[in-house]
């Protein structure tokens, strides 16, 4: 025992000489350090005219960058405005404490709840957080520039001058590019957004603006059929346009950004990258073999979803007639047909011609009417041919019984959309079951 406390006392002078021989190498104490740094921080993060901007790109996967405009004031506050939230479009100040401490190096935290808080706001993401910190570890820093990490989600927080005090019109700047793009891809008439290359060349390009990220797809033509190449990239957005983080590389051209001009609402890649623009296409990406023969051998299938001009459509239909209004595929052993409510084998359908769906290439099918049934019609204040047969009725079956059919597009033959050949303004997306492939 005796032997045990000395070995410990031991320890306890030698760590005690070792923290008064790096004391020695100053003129000051470590604690008298680290309080002469947080003076040197505050005296940094204040003397900024115009405060400063944040890009932050939070610690979780395919989260792309996001902007903060901050001004720290001496008395301990912080305002910040952030697009941080992919739901708000309108940016708004707030404001938080915040603090610089020592703890495992030098740090700056945000110490009330803010808008800093969002990422890590486990309200915000199903109780998990987005890799959010508002405890921010510095890495480097000078009067221009400080970088950070974040503490526990090691997310990258890069802070520098900003060039103006309105950074409210600043952020709304920023929104208004996002917003854009978000509108050209969901108020298109047309189904598939893509970038297009000079030479023809088609690629998925789908933004997601709860990751802000642009899902990609490339289609390359093989001996063996289409080849899927598929990416996340995350992106960045500033008032002239969009930056891609991870670049988007097609046929050993690398595009790392697209531009945006309001005045014809374009996003085009710059002058000095190979020529690209990112439009809603009326046609698939690709042509993709046996994606006909797959949708003719799946025994059901239901509409998921429908562009605008669908649903402009369908709208009145299904006010005047709920019972009839969702549309469903079905094929089985005596019949196949559209049918216009769930149970296909208990509700009125229309019945396809020979009960078959007709092919009319690789990728082409159309719906060939032959007549109304109404299975078990005694359940029925109304037939189907009553309701059909009106103006809105007919509307519908224009579109299902078109004589140009339809192009199908699906890469995992499950998920179908399916675009009017003689209109392809008017598209639906069909999900499939028991696919016979």
């Amino acid at each position: 025992m005796k032997n045990t406390i000395l070995i410990i006392l031991a320890c306890l002078l030698a760590f005690t000489a070792c923290d008064n021989e790096v004391d020695e190498l100053f003129e000051q104490s470590s604690q008298e350090r680290i309080n002469d740094a947080k003076i040197e921080y505050k005296d940094i993060l204040t003397s900024s005219e115009n405060g400063w901007v944040i890009e932050v790109i939070p610690g979780a996967e395919n989260k792309g960058a996001y902007s903060a405009y901050v001004t720290f004031n001496d008395d301990g506050k912080v305002y910040l405005s952030t697009d941080f939230s992919p739901y708000d479009y309108e940016a708004e100040i707030d404001s938080s404490l915040y603090e610089i401490n020592y703890t495992q190096g030098m740090t700056i935290a945000f110490t009330t709840f803010s808008q800093m808080n969002y990422f890590s706001n486990p309200n915000n993401s199903g109780g998990t957080g987005l890799g959010g910190d508002v405890e921010l570890l510095v890495k480097e820093i000078s009067d221009d520039k400080i970088v950070c990490e974040g503490k526990v989600n090691k997310g990258s927080f890069i802070f520098t001058k900003a060039d103006t005090k309105s950074h409210i019109d600043a952020l709304n700047e920023v929104l208004k590019v996002e917003e854009a793009l978000i509108g050209k891809t969901y108020f298109s008439d047309y189904a598939f957004p893509v970038l297009q290359f000079e030479d023809g060349t088609k690629v998925s390009f789908i933004y997601d603006s709860y990751y802000r990220a642009v899902s990609t797809t490339e289609y390359k033509n093989t001996a063996d059929g289409v080849e899927i190449n598929k990416s996340i990239l995350r992106v960045k957005f500033d008032k002239t346009g969009m930056s891609f983080i991870d670049s988007l590389e097609v046929d050993g051209n690398v595009v790392s950004r697209l531009d945006y001009n309001a005045t014809d609402n374009s996003f085009k890649t710059p002058s000095d990258q190979s020529t690209a623009e990112f439009i809603i296409s009326p046609l698939p990406p690709a042509e993709i073999a046996g994606v006909a023969d797959a949708f003719i051998n799946s025994k059901y299938g239901t509409i998921s979803s429908y562009g605008k001009n669908f649903k402009a459509i369908m709208d009145p239909f299904s006010e005047l007639y709920p019972l009839f209004a969702e549309i469903q595929f079905s094929r089985y052993y005596s019949y196949s047909g559209i049918t216009f409510k769930f149970k296909p084998n208990d509700y009125p359908y229309a019945k396809l011609k020979d009960n078959e769906i007709t092919k009319m290439s690789e990728s082409e099918i159309k719906f060939e009417f032959d007549t109304y049934v109404d299975k078990y019609s005694n359940m029925f204040k109304y037939h189907i041919e009553d309701r059909l047969t009106t103006p809105e009725g007919q509307a519908i079956m224009d579109v299902l019984f078109s004589d140009s059919g339809f192009s199908l597009f699906s890469e995992d033959n499950v998920n179908f959309t399916l675009v009017k050949k003689d209109d392809p303004t008017i598209w639906f997306m069909m999900y499939m079951s028991e696919s016979g492939l």
